[in-house]
């Protein structure tokens, strides 16, 4: 008879095969960065930040002075002008700016009373008789100049006194009569004393080319400075040129110099009349 077979005891059955270990599961990956987008375009008329920034440092915009577009359609001829005082009332230093040119390209200015400048013209051959008549302007308008500093000066102690606009204004319209004053004598200055001068000049050179015949003098200096010239014989050489057509002439000029404008030009026909011709006059 065959025997029932009998199973093992537990102990003796082999251990179960364990479980694979899981495998380590994958990193989750980060999500793409977003594409880069077009900074929006300010609208039209938008301020951006720095537009704003540098607005708020910019300096006030100022208000338009007495001297608007009006103006050059009637500019003010003296200052006794409403516009003018006015403007003076406001502020005793006051000065208009340079009137417009009116003849575009020319050669000289036209006078301006603001300024204390005379009418000057630009001469192609200057003369010596035109350097005396120009150093006599000079000297007028540099006494207008002193004359209407004095009056802005009274200007101000005038209206340190004003507690109201009429006495401003008072004080403008004497101040505006004092300066209108000092460019008439400034005026008379250069028709009555520099024209004078500048006449009696050109008589004086008529009377050297008459009595001394200096075309035929200036002709020999000419000749003389060429040969300066072409011998490299510097100023020297040309100084005994001159002092050859006019013996003593430039010392007598060099004796001039130093004194006062008037006193100068004084001096200076003085030095003409002794000499017999004048070598400036050449030119």
């Amino acid at each position: 008879m065959v025997a029932a077979s009998v199973p093992p005891p537990v102990s003796s059955l082999p251990a179960p095969a364990p479980n694979p270990a899981p495998s380590p599961a994958a990193a989750p990956k980060a999500p793409p960065a977003p594409l880069p987008t077009e900074a929006p375009v300010a609208s039209a008329g938008a301020v951006t930040a720095t537009e704003a920034a540098a607005a708020s440092t910019k300096p006030p915009s100022r208000k338009k002075g007495p001297n608007t577009d009006a103006w050059q359609r009637r500019w003010p001829k003296g200052w006794t002008d409403p516009r003018v005082v006015a403007a003076i009332a406001e502020s005793c230093d006051f000065v208009p700016q340079t009137p417009p040119v009116v003849h575009e390209g020319a050669y000289g200015q036209d006078p301006d009373v603001f300024a204390c400048a005379l009418e000057f013209e630009q001469a192609c051959a200057p003369s010596v008789c035109g350097s005396e008549e120009s150093s006599c302007k000079d000297s007028c308008e540099g006494g207008c100049k002193s004359c209407t500093a004095g009056c802005t000066g009274q200007c101000g102690s005038c209206e340190a006194a004003c507690t109201d606009a009429a006495c401003r204004t008072a004080c403008a319209t004497t101040t505006a009569r004092c300066k209108q004053a000092c460019a008439r004598t400034m005026d008379r200055c250069q028709t009555a004393t520099c024209a004078r001068d500048r006449i009696a000049c050109d008589a004086l050179l008529q009377r050297h080319e008459t009595e001394n015949s200096c075309s035929e003098r200036c002709n020999v200096r000419s000749e003389c400075v060429f040969a300066c010239l072409r011998a490299d014989g510097g100023n020297a050489c040309r100084d005994a040129c001159d002092e050859a057509m006019a013996p003593g002439y430039d010392a007598c000029l060099r004796r001039c110099s130093g004194l006062p404008d008037a006193a100068q030009r004084g001096c200076r026909r003085a030095c003409m009349e002794k000499a017999p011709c004048i070598p400036s006059g050449c030119m």
